[in-house]
């Protein structure tokens, strides 16, 4: 359920910045990979088993290849842009999704503690000592419609490419990545709930969420959606 719920939240993610976006990329191309993702998001949830360990490969796949699909969208207007590269990436756009990555990253852990969970104890990424697999789960369900959202803009709209020297971002990039996220962070959301009002809160909203899952006070999980 939780490992299905994280991949299901990023997909609804990814359809969200490209619908968001689709008159700054090449729309044939975004269209091709919302309808990918929609198949995908139908595959994912026709997927049973009772054990997260019998199906995670089968999971990790359909993940892969929805991110495959959303990327390919990036490529057709992001001149130089070679495709999603997580550590060692040497261009300007991949190096600032890095890098807002890291800051969600530490929004998210900071929820996990606030709601009483175990950083390491992973469900969609497998366990392992020191690996902080469940910040790495929630994440999944924040990263396209906050950090990807707000770079997308930047670079499409703004023509922004980030400044880099020495293979690393200028502080004047790296400031500008952090207020972008921040400010997208405390946006508040036009479909606001008791529970949260703005993506930021989302976030802890969420980690309780899989604690009230985890400890059997609900039988489901609800992954985070945002609609276009």
């Amino acid at each position: 359920m939780l490992a299905k719920g994280f991949i299901e939240g990023r997909f609804y993610g990814m359809i969200y910045v490209l619908k968001r976006t689709i008159k700054r990329l090449d729309e044939e191309v975004a269209i091709r990979a919302i309808e990918s993702i929609g198949e995908l998001l139908r595959e994912l949830k026709s997927t049973r088993a009772s054990r997260v360990d019998d199906v995670r490969e089968k999971l990790m796949s359909i993940e892969a290849r929805g991110a495959d699909s959303y990327w390919s969208a990036w490529k057709s207007v992001l001149e130089g842009f070679p495709g999603r590269v997580h550590r060692g990436a040497r261009d300007p756009y991949n190096m600032a999704l890095n890098y807002g990555y890291s800051i969600l990253y530490g929004e998210v852990l900071r929820a996990i503690l606030r709601a009483g969970l175990d950083l390491l104890a992973g469900y969609l990424h497998s366990d392992r000592w020191g690996r902080l697999s469940l910040v790495y789960d929630l994440v999944e369900e924040f990263r396209h419609p906050i950090v990807d959202y707000v770079l997308l803009r930047e670079f499409t709209r703004k023509k922004w490419i980030p400044e880099t020297r020495q293979q690393k971002l200028t502080v004047e990039a790296r400031t500008k990545i952090i207020e972008l996220v921040n400010i997208r962070l405390d946006q508040r959301l036009s479909n606001r709930t008791r529970e949260a009002s703005t993506l930021r809160d989302t976030i802890l909203v969420q980690a309780h969420r899989i604690a009230e899952y985890i400890t059997g006070k609900t039988n489901t999980y609800k992954p985070f959606k945002m609609r276009a």
